[in-house]
């Protein structure tokens, strides 16, 4: 990983988060130092896995990029990233900029740290995991997905228990998630029927890249 001033044997995680359950909704890994390319390729997985139409992608400054975020555009993807002062790419994106003035992105942009920074802080305490115990992007990448996968399921087991946690098993695995979507939705209060195929979705997608790995 290269910084400014220095390089690093290191990796950068990426995680995009459900800003309601928190759940992580999708991950990566690079050996970049600098987060300006990742919007877009988080977006993308994001939207397979959530189907909202509403969908908003937020990120810190250290995402913008007049190119990542005109992808997310052409993509019907909506996105909230704090512009950096550049000149150039501000004006590349002078209606995305107008956005990020108004009150709606001020305070979407204000709840961003306290729901990706939470989770991060709560990986590290909770799971004891602050460095990667691997070398090489594809198996950081293995461990990444693992880590991931290990705070999401203790983060089901906290919303929904033990006996409906087994009910979504038998679901997914005999393919039929219609009845347990709606099991969830009940169980879990102000629990919108939408969140339920989100964690279907997401438990589903972290199975086949754990079997894959």
């Amino acid at each position: 990983m290269t910084k400014p001033s220095h390089n690093l044997m290191a990796y950068n995680s990426q995680i995009c988060v459900d800003d309601k359950f928190k759940f992580i909704v999708a991950t990566d890994v690079t050996s970049s130092g600098s987060d300006k390319q990742e919007l877009h390729k988080m977006a993308l997985q994001t939207k397979e896995v959530i189907d909202n139409p509403e969908l908003i992608i937020t990120a810190d400054k250290g995402y913008y990029s007049a190119v990542e975020i005109k992808k997310c555009i052409d993509d019907g993807i909506n996105t909230i990233v704090p512009p950096v002062r550049t000149g150039q790419e501000l004006k590349l994106l002078d209606t995305y900029n107008a956005k990020m003035q108004t009150d709606e992105s001020k305070v979407i942009i204000k709840k961003r740290s306290s729901v990706v920074e939470h989770l991060f802080g709560t990986i590290k305490r909770s799971l004891d995991w602050d460095y990667f115990l691997v070398r090489s992007k594809k198996k950081v990448a293995g461990e990444n997905a693992l880590i991931m996968f290990t705070y999401n399921f203790k983060r089901l087991l906290n919303l929904i228990g033990i006996a409906l946690f087994r009910k979504l098993m038998i679901a997914i695995k005999d393919g039929d998630l219609s009845d347990i979507r709606e099991e969830i939705a009940l169980h879990i209060a102000k629990f919108r029927l939408y969140m339920a195929k989100i964690i279907s979705n997401v438990f589903m997608l972290q199975f086949r890249q754990n079997i894959c790995l």
